[in-house]
């Protein structure tokens, strides 16, 4: 690969990772869904400037918007607000370490859902990656109390991601990636917008410096700069090499969560994290499909 591109999945790594540092400092204040409402928000004002000095618009055809919407609410609000409320009672490290479970749902829901054979190394790859989730779980078996809720969560925020990739690279084929990128940001804040609205989630009082400054790194780093950066690396290396950013997150967050929040990574972190790894490697190798997908409308995963 080359060094300049080799650059970029670095620093999109980096960023990524820091969408879980992010959501730690700010849902110590703000609500998940007033965090997902200014998140998406941000994301879809950058994103539909940078679409519109382009010279592109928006469509308008409404079976596509459907699409958008589906997309925007399964594929942002929902894991958004999942990784957020479960980052309530779960580290940082762990959050990044739970999400790399999305390659191995793809892999699951590319059989049941898109009716894709399975080869025998993608299910020892899938058994593999998710015995790496149980192990890195932090369980108390003897009362299944802490944060066992907040961690499912975060598994189900994966698990959705890996529907609306699969969903989403069939539902726009042949479309720039800027655009079904913009329309399911504006989309997505066009529901939670509302609700978090009506429900009172926005805080009555300003947040501090520090939790604005992690909303504002979610909005223009993590949603709207990371998706730019993706798409430049896709462009220039393809899908498969820039999915490597799956493996160099973890790290990321590990590193922020121990520098920055003070969290400790244990003896079952490290293990479930290579188990997942491992799974994910083995569950990739599958021959190339006979279409290959030309529009990603998303991240492999991001906090």
């Amino acid at each position: 690969m080359p060094l300049r591109a080799t650059a970029a999945l670095l620093l999109l790594a980096a960023i990524w990772g820091a969408a879980f540092l992010f959501n730690a400092v700010a849902v110590a204040e703000v609500t998940p869904a007033a965090l997902v409402a200014i998140r998406l928000g941000g994301a879809a004002a950058l994103l539909w400037l940078v679409m519109r000095l382009r010279g592109a618009r928006l469509p308008r055809d409404p079976r596509l918007w459907r699409q958008l919407m589906l997309m925007g609410v399964v594929g942002l609000v929902v894991p958004f607000w999942l990784i957020s409320w479960g980052q309530r009672s779960v580290s940082s490290g762990l959050a990044s370490i739970l999400i790399t479970a999305t390659p191995l749902f793809s892999a699951l829901f590319a059989r049941t859902i898109a009716r894709e054979p399975l080869r025998i190394t993608q299910i020892l790859g899938v058994a593999v990656g998710f015995a790496g989730v149980v192990v890195t779980l932090d369980v108390d078996w003897q009362g299944l109390t802490g944060s066992l809720a907040g961690q499912g969560a975060i598994v189900l925020a994966a698990a959705c991601y890996a529907i609306t990739g699969i969903y989403g690279q069939r539902a726009f084929r042949g479309l720039p990636p800027l655009i079904p990128a913009t329309g399911q940001q504006i989309a997505g804040l066009l529901v939670i917008m509302p609700l978090a609205w009506l429900s009172g989630a926005f805080p009555t009082v300003w947040p501090s410096p520090a939790a604005l400054a992690a909303l504002a790194g979610l909005a223009v780093l993590c949603s709207a700069a990371a998706y730019l950066l993706f798409y430049w690396l896709i462009a220039r290396v393809g899908a498969v090499r820039s999915s490597l950013v799956s493996y160099l997150l973890p790290p990321f967050a590990l590193a922020y969560g121990v520098l920055l929040l003070g969290e400790t990574v244990g003896p079952a972190q490290i293990g479930g994290l290579a188990l997942i790894i491992a799974g994910v490697v083995l569950a990739s190798r599958a021959p190339a499909p006979r279409a290959a997908p030309t529009s990603p409308v998303g991240p492999p995963h991001g906090g």
